[in-house]
């Protein structure tokens, strides 16, 4: 391809295991779905662009301030900070 568009939900942090519920957490999930073989060689020589959407953030519709029990501490502001 000549480019690429991802247009959100590149990770799931609220239902694949491990569940984020830390900014290490979160990181693990981005590692492991972009240390994948076949995507990391053709991110490397694609050019690309990433739209955030939910789940790259936090979890399934989320919006600043909300912290579902099950990834708390973890916040919305935190997934928007990793998602840079």
């Amino acid at each position: 391809p000549a480019f690429l568009l991802s247009c959100g939900d590149n990770v799931y942090y609220d239902s694949e295991d491990p569940i984020a519920n830390s900014e290490a957490v979160a990181r693990y999930h981005w590692q492991r779905m972009y240390s994948l073989p076949t995507l990391a060689s053709c991110l490397r020589n694609v050019p690309g662009y990433w739209q955030k959407d939910d789940h790259d953030l936090l979890s399934d519709d989320c919006w600043p301030g909300v912290t579902p029990p099950k990834q708390a501490p973890l916040s919305f502001v935190q997934g928007q900070r990793l998602f840079r």
